[in-house]
């Protein structure tokens, strides 16, 4: 009846209330039948199983770390992933967005990747590999520990040794675990070659399969 009544008013002005919350009462059985629905929810389950990975060609990242920060999208995200940071390894960086963890695999202008994750997840076993041709990072999020995955983020340079990349992947690569590979490849989704070969005979499946 109140919900009806407040509903009919045309102007905030209009209405006129006291003390209304101690005069409204919910029904029991209302109250029973709204336990029974959250109990049978599928969104706590969903939750638990759910999470986001956000990855980007960044194009140097101490100059686009403003334009990430602000985004929504990147913002929503666990983890955070970008690759071609410029970083030059040998000097130090403060680059920080809030309530996040930076990690970083460098090589200088044109190369290297980077991870932003939330404080929140808990992970654990990172590892990188730093080459001249390539740069590549993996961690597992042990956060659910029903649901835990490895996130391996690489980054290729054009013409790099890809049958080297595939010897650090497969040293990489966690046995029997859900893992996601995300990154810049730098070569055509058609290409065959060692790597997409490694991949698809380790049963992978290849879900973005455009350009991005």
């Amino acid at each position: 009846m109140y919900y009806l009544m407040f509903s009919r008013a045309q102007d905030l002005e209009q209405v006129y209330v006291e003390n209304f919350t101690k005069i409204i009462k919910a029904n029991e059985k209302s109250l029973e039948e709204n336990k029974n629905l959250v109990n049978r929810s599928i969104v706590p389950s969903y939750e638990e199983k759910h999470f986001c990975v956000f990855m980007v060609n960044i194009q140097s990242l101490e100059n686009k770390i403003i334009d990430l920060t602000n985004d929504i999208y990147a913002s929503k995200a666990d983890h955070i992933c970008v690759v071609e940071t410029w970083l030059d390894p040998k000097k130090g960086t403060n680059l920080q967005i809030d309530e996040r963890t930076f990690t970083q695999a460098s090589h200088g202008r044109g190369k290297g990747c980077a991870t932003f994750s939330l404080q929140s997840r808990k992970m654990s076993q990172q590892r990188t590999v730093i080459q001249e041709k390539y740069q590549m990072m993996s961690m597992i999020d042990e956060t659910n520990p029903d649901f835990q995955y490895q996130l391996i983020l690489v980054y290729l340079s054009s013409n790099c040794p890809v049958s080297q990349v595939v010897d650090d992947l497969s040293h990489l690569l966690i046995p029997e675990m859900r893992t996601i590979i995300t990154g810049d490849f730098n070569f055509d989704k058609k290409e065959v070659n060692a790597l997409t070969v490694f991949l698809k005979a380790k049963m992978f499946t290849q879900v973005v399969s455009w350009p991005t």
